[in-house]
């Protein structure tokens, strides 16, 4: 075998891995959607649970402010991981088009110009019925929007159980570490420190670097 033939078998076997990756993003994109969907399924019937359930020695529903808080906050981890694996899935999608055009000289993620036309002609501009005609939405984008929702809809839930504890009992005075009050303060200080020390100092997030902004063009031919 030839130094360029074992260069071609490598840059295949490369190809076919980094096509791997890319497949594999988008199904985690699809299951973390899933459980994540279960959970908060889970949450909000044992939230509307314990407001229902009222006995005469406690009032349970003034636990709900626990539920909504970490529903809130399980919503806004899901809305910030979609975002986090449509930039891994699209991390994939790029080095599998480098890989094929630039060194396989192949066209399997990427079509031609006149293979392009032809494919919108046939999907997009072909005599069907307007509701049930196929559309050139995001779904990742979309999915964002719903779990975007899904979180403010959960964080104005919180607010407002919130504002009915206040209003239910004065916070600040008669402090006993024995009240509901301060074990709600306290569980909510302690996530919230918990969350800032974790995402500060785990690296949860890494910022584009200031030299590569605005140079999307540049790269546009690269390899």
């Amino acid at each position: 075998m030839t130094d360029d033939e074992k260069e071609f078998e490598l840059t295949k076997l490369e190809f076919e891995k980094i096509f791997e990756l890319r497949k594999f993003e988008i199904d985690n994109f699809w299951k973390r959607g899933w459980f994540f969907g279960a959970l908060i399924l889970a949450f909000t019937t044992g939230y509307f649970t314990l407001k229902q359930i009222k006995p005469d020695s406690n009032d349970l529903s003034d636990y709900c402010i626990y539920v909504s808080f970490i529903t809130f906050l399980i919503s806004l981890a899901q809305s910030l991981m979609n975002r986090g694996s449509k930039y891994w899935q699209e991390r994939w999608e790029y080095k599998t088009k480098n890989r094929e055009e630039k060194k396989l000289k192949l066209e399997i993620t990427s079509s031609t110009f006149e293979e392009k036309k032809y494919i919108e002609a046939c999907i997009l501009d072909k005599d069907e019925n307007l509701l049930a005609r196929g559309r050139r939405f995001s779904v990742s984008k979309l999915t964002f929007l719903v779990w975007d929702i899904i979180t403010v809809a959960w964080l104005f839930i919180w607010i407002q159980d919130w504002n009915l504890l206040r209003n239910k009992i004065d916070i600040w005075s008669n402090f006993h570490w024995s009240d509901l009050r301060v074990g709600a303060l306290v569980f909510h200080l302690g996530i919230l420190i918990y969350i800032f020390f974790f995402v500060f100092r785990g690296k949860v997030y890494e910022p584009l670097d200031s030299e590569y902004k605005g140079q999307s063009s540049k790269y546009a031919n690269f390899g």
